[in-house]
């Protein structure tokens, strides 16, 4: 979605056959100002980050990589309903062509009939109740440990608190 002054969202980016999940619009300020809540932005983040660094060829401590596959999967249907809602609220509201389809402009991006409108029901799509997305956490020895700072700041949910030990084998 383009940032306009009324209105900027994440645009997600799903691939099916995959399960991989692309943001293409960072910014989550709503035209009224609520920000993207954060079990939002915390689950999309961190799906992100599990898509990084899981799309390597290096194998992953086992522990770690049995987490991080439980969580994609958790992870992944929380997006997916969100998306889904997303689309919907879309649908809804964007100017639509003759033959029903969305209008997107040249950029790519749908236009509003009536953006403070959208951005209202954006922001209750964001108040509702949001399902329990507790993460499957492993103790920290047992992450990669060529973990780059923006990805383990998306994981750090799946950090078990624990005193520190020798990473474990496998």
């Amino acid at each position: 979605m383009a940032i306009t002054k009324e209105l900027a969202i994440a645009s997600i980016v799903i691939t099916p056959a995959t399960g991989a999940v692309r943001v293409e619009q960072v910014q989550r300020v709503l035209e009224d100002g609520h920000e993207l809540a954060s079990a939002d932005r915390l689950a999309i983040a961190a799906l992100e980050a599990l898509n990084k660094i899981t799309a390597g060829e290096k194998p992953q401590p086992l522990k770690f990589a049995y987490a991080a596959a439980r969580n994609k999967r958790k992870l992944g249907e929380f997006v997916q309903t969100y998306e889904a809602s997303r689309q919907a609220l879309l649908k809804q509201y964007g100017d639509k062509k003759e033959d029903g389809e969305l209008n997107i402009d040249d950029q790519g991006n749908v236009k509003l009939v009536d953006a403070p409108a959208f951005g209202k029901a954006m922001a209750a799509l964001h108040n509702e109740d949001l399902p329990d997305l507790k993460l499957h956490q492993v103790a920290l020895a047992d992450f990669p440990a060529d973990i780059d700072v923006g990805v383990m700041e998306a994981l750090l949910p799946m950090v078990l608190e624990t005193d520190y030990t020798e990473p474990s084998e496998g």
